[in-house]
């Protein structure tokens, strides 16, 4: 069976792990970013901020062979052998992303939570006690479809993981990638058409979700 002979079960497995993650870890990072950002109001904030999205901009590669220059780096400090680890793998990932979760949790914090914070700290509120009572409670669509998006790019993103995936690690997009290589066409079908199932319902809900704000 084709199915078993590539592990297309494997493959999806590391792919939904992978994918997951890197999309939790990422909305987290962004929300502690953009909160700070709107809450605080601090230009320093806001300039660091902006510099964390510009991982997007960059190619895959491009941050992948940073991230093995900051591995080598840390390795050679501590004596601890990092590379080919899916820790470093997911920090670029992240990296890759952030802009990606931000961009819609800041459109909701700044739509819905900006007068209200204001109103929270005139009233004594700590930013914990504002963050959890309410902003949080505002932004769990925008956190949705943060996490969605980034789901769906780590999906599918070949040249980062190619480069720093761990020995004889693969994933869909990479399995895709080494069987066309080997010019196996209708093999490298299934692990592609794997990657159109697995983001195709995250797109389908995202479709409808701006489907009912318009």
């Amino acid at each position: 069976n084709i199915l078993f002979e590539i592990n297309i079960f494997e493959l999806s497995i590391n792919t939904i792990m992978l994918s997951t993650i890197a999309s939790i870890l990422t909305v987290l990072i962004s929300i502690a970013f953009v909160f700070s950002s709107k809450y605080f109001k601090s230009s320093i904030i806001k300039m660091t901020n902006r510099i964390a999205m510009l991982g997007y901009s960059t190619p895959g590669a491009v941050i992948a062979m940073g991230t093995l220059l900051l591995v080598g780096h840390v390795s050679s400090m501590t004596g601890i052998v990092l590379s080919g680890t899916i820790f470093f793998l997911i920090f670029a990932y992240i990296v890759r992303f952030l802009a990606v979760a931000y961009q819609p949790i800041e459109s909701g914090m700044e739509k819905n939570c900006d007068k209200l914070n204001d109103a929270g700290k005139t009233l004594g509120a700590s930013p914990f006690i504002s963050f959890y009572k309410i902003n949080l409670p505002l932004i769990k669509n925008s956190v949705l479809v943060a996490a969605l998006l980034v789901f769906i790019d780590v999906t599918k993103e070949l040249p980062l993981t190619l480069i720093l995936r761990p020995f004889n690690f693969e994933t869909l997009a990479t399995a895709t990638f080494d069987l066309s290589n080997q010019a196996q066409i209708i093999e490298s079908s299934i692990p592609s058409i794997s990657i159109i199932l697995f983001v195709l319902v995250p797109i389908i809900y995202l479709n409808r979700r701006i489907g009912m704000i318009k």
